[in-house]
């Protein structure tokens, strides 16, 4: 009969039911693993079904470290399994010659629906049956979708499926790679017990603020990228003494401030993807190509926020008594996320020669330029970035690409 064995160790909290720690290589948990996902409420299974925009984003992240030949584990959390089977526990230890004849005897009595968990000296061992027509399945086959749900599995991943599966993906295209996963296995924990962990995992932990994410990976000794680029740029305008928007941003995302640094960043990087080759993207290949011309989006984006300062002033933030910045209080939404939305990829289309670089550095040529481009905007600032506007009825991603279309739409007119 086939089995995966893998070494382990027990952890107990506040005297409750133990959980295993151990690791598994993928080639080993796709033979014994399958998902489950929730249909409707009284469905058993608890978790989600897989969302193609999360794996294709997980994968990607595997891509990138792979080619890149990083060193650093790429997933240091571990899924978290359960079983329903039996569970059979040998408290003996194997080097105890007095009981090794029973130990054999009862380990040769246990079946195909038993998990058997032994201690081998020190070391736990936990057992778990392979079904029997996957014992002779190639690697190749068991990569296949239909076997991820085969019922016979008798291990259920409560929580990761999604790096699971991106996983799966990536090994059809390397399946000669290894991969091992950290896991922590629930034994004889119910399904509801189970969904309750699923639960806690999922729901009650505070998720990472976005803004201390890029924080963190803007200011890591790295080579060159967007999120170091999007990073230097949102810090410069949020500290230099001569921008526009010096303390209006929230660089940890909480605090004094209008806008978060993840917001900013985010839409950032964005721009810097795009496909087309021109706009900020011609700002981030300069810095990929180790050119020093990329510095000088600084000023320009300093002329940028200015012009907008003066020629949109009733609707520029004001500093409090204390010479801070609020978001709360801050109504209108020039500044707010479906404003700043609609500003940067307003710039972004605009800009769209690589000598801008330089001759919008002046900011007397800067401000003859936009105050041509900009003309119709100006004259429609109310209806635009008041709190009255009616893109000011929520902050989702449809109002701001509206507002930008809006925009857009009034500065190419004036090019007519």
């Amino acid at each position: 009969m086939g089995r995966v064995s893998f070494n382990a160790f027990k952890i107990e909290q506040s005297g409750g039911k133990a959980v295993y720690v151990s690791s598994i290589s993928f080639y080993e948990l796709i033979k014994i693993a399958k998902l489950t996902f929730r249909k409707k409420s009284s469905d058993k299974a608890y978790q989600r079904d897989l969302n193609e925009r999360r794996i294709g984003s997980i994968l990607s992240f595997i891509k990138e470290n792979y080619s890149k030949k990083s060193h650093l584990i790429i997933f240091p959390t571990p899924l978290i399994l359960a079983t329903t089977l039996d569970i059979v526990e040998d408290k003996k230890k194997e080097n105890d010659k007095e009981n090794e004849n029973k130990e054999l005897a009862a380990v040769a009595s246990i079946n195909e629906d038993t998990v058997t968990i032994k201690l081998n000296g020190e070391v736990i061992i936990i057992t778990v049956p392979i079904p029997k027509k996957n014992l002779l399945l190639t690697n190749s086959q068991l990569l296949n979708r239909e076997h991820l749900s085969d019922e016979s599995k008798p291990i259920f991943i409560v929580d990761g499926q999604h790096r699971f599966e991106a996983v799966r993906r990536f090994f059809i295209d390397h399946p000669s790679e290894d991969f091992e996963f950290p896991v922590i296995l629930l034994l004889n924990h119910d399904i509801y017990e189970q969904a309750k962990i699923f639960a806690n995992v999922n729901f009650n932990q505070k998720p990472v603020n976005k803004s201390l994410y890029y924080d963190i990976f803007g200011t890591l000794p790295d080579s060159r990228s967007d999120i170091r680029l999007a990073h230097y740029l949102v810090k410069n305008l949020n500290e230099n003494n001569d921008s526009p928007l010096k303390d209006m941003i929230k660089m940890l995302g909480v605090g004094k401030g209008i806008i978060s640094l993840a917001y900013l960043a985010e839409n950032l990087t964005l721009l810097f993807d795009k496909s087309d080759g021109i706009g900020l993207v011609t700002v981030y290949n300069a810095y990929i190509e180790g050119s020093e011309d990329y510095k000088k989006i600084l000023t320009i984006f300093k002329n940028y926020f200015s012009f907008i300062k003066k020629n949109l002033s009733e609707y520029w933030p004001k500093p409090d008594e204390n010479g801070d910045y609020s978001a709360y209080k801050y109504k209108h939404i020039m500044l707010k996320t479906t404003g700043m939305y609609a500003l940067l990829n307003a710039f972004d289309f605009l800009f769209n020669k690589k000598t801008y670089l330089d001759s919008w550095s002046d900011d007397k040529e800067f401000d003859k330029y936009f105050s041509e481009r900009f003309k119709f905007v100006i004259a429609n600032k109310a209806d635009l970035f008041s709190s009255e506007s009616i893109y000011s009825k929520g902050g989702g991603i449809g109002l701001q690409k509206k507002l930008f279309e809006q925009m857009n739409k009034y500065i190419k007119d004036t090019l007519k």
